[in-house]
This record gives structure tokens, sequence and C-alpha cells, in this order.
């Protein structure tokens, strides 16, 4: 467990993260404050908010990066292809399309 910057406990810092990925930053701190007595400025929610934010679009990155290594190459061919689906209407009518699509591809 990594220990956190600043003097909220692990979980006020959650739920100030939490909070401000819901709401405006300042409403966030209010909310906070109201709720758990903890007083923070804005600028402070908007810090850590964008800190746990960066953190997991890095996380997010890092399982991609894995999952690309690990993926079976694709046929060739396989960046252009026709995919067929089916929409239905208001009235519960079926009707087919065909799509041609460009794919990202490891090849």
């Amino acid at each position: 467990m990594e220990l956190l910057e600043g003097e909220l406990t692990p979980s006020g810092h959650e739920s100030l993260v939490r909070l401000c990925g819901w709401m405006p930053f300042q409403k966030a701190s209010e909310i906070l404050e109201d709720l758990l007595g903890i007083a923070v400025n804005k600028n402070v929610g908007q810090q850590y908010t964008e800190r746990a934010g960066a953190a997991y679009e890095q996380l997010q990155n890092e399982e991609v990066d894995e999952l690309e290594k690990e993926a079976p190459r694709a046929p060739k061919g396989a960046e252009k292809m026709q995919i067929r689906y089916h929409c239905y209407t208001g009235s519960g009518r079926k009707s087919e399309h065909w799509s041609s699509a460009k794919w990202k591809v490891r090849i």
C-alpha cells in the first residue's frame, strides 16, 4: 500500500476523488466537509482527482500493452472486413446491413 500525499486519510482521499468525479471541485469540497467534516480547498480536490485519473490511465495503458503482446496475430486481410449486423425498428421489423470497416490489427 502506497502512502498518499497530504493530510487526508486514505478513506478521505478516496471520498474526495470520487466526489470530484461526479461534480464540480468546489461543490465536492463542500459536500466532503458537510458529510465527513473534512475541509479542503477545491484546488486540492482537483489535484488529487487529476493524479488519480493519470494513475488510472497509466494502469489502463499498461493493461492494453500486455493484451497487445499476448494477442494472436490477425489473419491476412483482417485489416479490411465486412460485418453483417441487424437493426430492429420500433415496430419490431428486422433489417440486415453490411458495413465495411477498417480495423487496427497486429499483422
